[in-house]
């Protein structure tokens, strides 16, 4: 009895459906990535190829075997091969012909992704190279071919988020979607840093000492001047919304934390703490607190340093 109900549920497994990777609507963009460097600025004609020149990808060969890496999952090359499904999308592979392993007529070795440069001059990251569409076979297997070459060394990078992940990358591979979520996402978290920006744009010393609030978590050797005008201070704090959007939300994104920060700040600039030439942080009697500035919080922070913090309190308040 319990042999021949394993046996009917193996043949059940077996016979399960896979899903079809085709995606109706699911619109690959390919798209350049710009770098800039002295030899070719952003603006140079051949920022990204030279017109009318391309770059051309098949199935990439793994660099330890030398075998093609297989572009399709399992589950794809089943449902590629399955005449009785694929037909239907013009397709007539039979269980093989798709293996990156096959010895003879490997489709992989002749199956050929072209890019050309279409557009004259210069490009942006917002010029679209070649568009995918998932519903169609024959650019999903491009869309695989050019996933091969994502990965160490590879020229290719997946997702927007990945566009500089590699120096090797040339161009990506984004949802059609994506860079709209994206934006959205990056106008949240403007609007958020900039909230907090409108709470201390009024207050010369409230930006003076975010400012150093944060070259003092993130290390960098800024000079935040005493004297600053309202003016100076608003551009820097602008300048890191702009350019360090991310580190900027993490810090006020821990109120309590960044509070402990602004005091810490503050004491340092009245001398109740300091820091020494190896960067540690000391009260003015050389009790070390730690070596850096959320460790001397930490530190302050213990019950049997309270008398200590109170103390500090007290000098500040005074």
């Amino acid at each position: 009895m319990v042999a021949k109900s394993k046996a009917k549920t193996e043949t059940k497994t077996e016979n399960k459906e896979v899903p079809n990777p085709l995606k109706e609507g699911k619109v690959i963009l390919v798209k350049p990535v710009i770098r800039n460097n002295y030899l070719l600025p952003k603006n140079h004609s051949g920022n990204w190829m030279y017109d009318n020149t391309g770059m051309s990808f098949m199935a990439r060969l793994d660099r330890n075997t030398g075998q093609i890496i297989d572009p399709l999952t399992v589950e794809e090359r089943k449902f590629f091969e399955d005449k009785s499904r694929a037909s239907e999308h013009g397709l007539d592979f039979k269980p093989g012909d798709l293996s990156a392993k096959k010895i003879e007529n490997n489709f992989w070795k002749k199956f050929k992704v072209r890019i050309i440069k279409k557009a004259k001059g210069a490009l942006s990251e917002d010029n679209v190279l070649m568009r995918l569409d998932l519903s169609d076979p024959y650019d999903y297997f491009r869309y695989a071919v050019l996933r091969t070459w994502d990965g160490a060394g590879g020229s290719v990078a997946v997702g927007l988020e990945n566009k500089y992940s590699r120096g090797t990358n040339r161009i990506v591979l984004v949802e059609k979607d994506e860079e709209n979520k994206t934006s959205v996402q990056i106008i949240n978290k403007e609007e958020e840093a900039n909230k907090f920006f409108y709470s201390i744009n009024h207050s010369v010393e409230d930006m003076r000492d975010f400012l150093k609030a944060f070259n003092l978590t993130y290390r960098m050797s800024v000079d935040v001047p005493e004297d600053g005008t309202v003016d100076w201070f608003k551009i820097e704090v602008k300048k890191l919304i702009n350019n360090e959007l991310d580190k900027f939300l993490s810090l006020i994104k821990q109120k309590d934390l960044y509070k402990d920060k602004v005091f810490m700040v503050r004491a340092l600039k009245h001398g109740f703490v300091k820091i020494d030439r190896n960067k540690n942080y000391a009260t003015s009697d050389n009790i070390p607190l730690g070596q850096d500035i959320e460790e001397a919080i930490e530190s302050l922070n213990k019950d049997e340093n309270q008398d200590l913090l109170l103390q500090i309190k007290a000098k500040l308040d005074n």
